[in-house]
């Protein structure tokens, strides 16, 4: 299993980035853009080390699993802690 204090490549360091990287319809061409300026992000963020191997597939889907379980533990935390108050 991958460190904790990694981040998947995909994932969007700051709100800012998220910002710069929203599609607009601007045709082909905006697209085009914001699809290399999403690259460029994925690429900076692995050549700083902000990314996760994986030996293999079922490696990731175990991976992905195990967030979906936090994920849907935190939500389901979160209802309860609402319903409570």
């Amino acid at each position: 299993m991958p460190s904790q204090d990694l981040k998947p490549v995909s994932r969007v360091s700051d709100a800012t980035d998220r910002d710069d990287l929203q599609p607009d319809d601007q045709g082909e061409e905006a697209k085009l853009d914001w699809l290399r300026a999403a690259i460029k992000l994925g690429c900076d963020q692995i050549d700083r080390g902000e990314c996760i191997e994986f030996e293999s597939m079922d490696a990731l889907k175990s991976y992905i699993d195990q967030l979906c379980e936090e994920a849907i533990a935190e939500v389901e935390a979160g209802a309860v802690a609402r319903k409570r108050d």
